[in-house]
């Protein structure tokens, strides 16, 4: 059992070193990188990012830093495709690239949350994950049709979800959508419940992806039903929320007549 003075000696030489392999391998006249991608579990150590950034800082020419939100799985599909040559590229790529966006929340001073993350960050030890800027990167060709399901947790006394639909701005090449300045909006939406949940709930939706649209199927916690709501690569507004809801639709058919 290592005490807490070892295991932060273990982490700055583990941190130390990794600064200096990257340091050197800058320094050698080849490579000549624009970004820099921190992978793995070591990743995921809330010290890393901020010590490369203040080193690329001191640079004449400072790297990007970007650390994807499923670090482990990036490990294998992000090094293959990034150590492959950037021209070669293309014909991986679809003409819009997706990356899906949920918005979190963060209410720490709900006393019956049990969605806890450790952190050093709290006094408590503790710091209650609320939904807030995750990303979901798709960064692959994807055939007509092709589905994607996940499960969003969404905590008690939650009276919305909201999450935006995001796109590279180019075909070719890398672009990561974490960096919201270099990805185009699609749409944003709003699901409202008709009640504040009264526990916390899996909020399941299917991003179905077309050439020109995506398709999302999503469970209702309020119904139990499957709805769905469809969105257009192009000619659509951006700057308009969809709102998703009982009242809403109810809008649209006024509307509509």
């Amino acid at each position: 059992m290592l005490s807490y003075e070892t295991w932060l000696f273990l982490h700055e030489q583990v941190i130390d070193n990794i600064c200096k392999l990257i340091l050197k391998l800058l320094d050698h006249e080849r490579v000549k990188p624009k970004v820099l991608i921190v992978t793995g579990g070591f990743s995921n150590c809330p010290y890393i990012v901020p010590r490369l950034e203040k080193l690329f800082s001191e640079r004449k020419d400072p790297l990007k830093v970007y650390r994807p939100h499923n670090a482990h799985e990036s490990v294998v599909r992000g090094s293959v495709l990034w150590a492959i040559n950037q021209k070669k590229l293309s014909f991986l790529r679809a003409f819009s690239t997706l990356g899906l966006s949920v918005d979190w929340t963060w209410n720490p001073w709900d006393p019956h949350d049990d969605h806890k993350v450790s952190s050093f960050e709290s006094s408590t030890g503790f710091l209650r994950k609320r939904c807030f800027d995750t990303i979901i990167r798709r960064d692959d060709k994807y055939e007509d049709g092709k589905e994607y399901d996940d499960v969003y947790v969404l905590p008690r006394q939650q009276t919305s979800v909201e999450f935006g639909l995001y796109k590279s701005e180019h075909k070719d090449g890398i672009q990561y959508c974490d960096d919201k300045s270099k990805c185009q909006l699609l749409k944003k939406f709003v699901i409202f419940f008709e009640k504040p949940l009264s526990k916390q709930v899996d909020f399941q939706i299917t991003f179905i992806l077309k050439h020109d649209r995506v398709r999302l199927l999503y469970k209702h916690p309020d119904t139990g039903n499957f709805d769905f709501a469809i969105v257009k690569f192009e000619g659509e507004c951006v700057e308009d929320v969809v709102k998703i809801g009982k009242e809403f639709e109810n809008e649209e058919l006024k509307e509509d007549a």
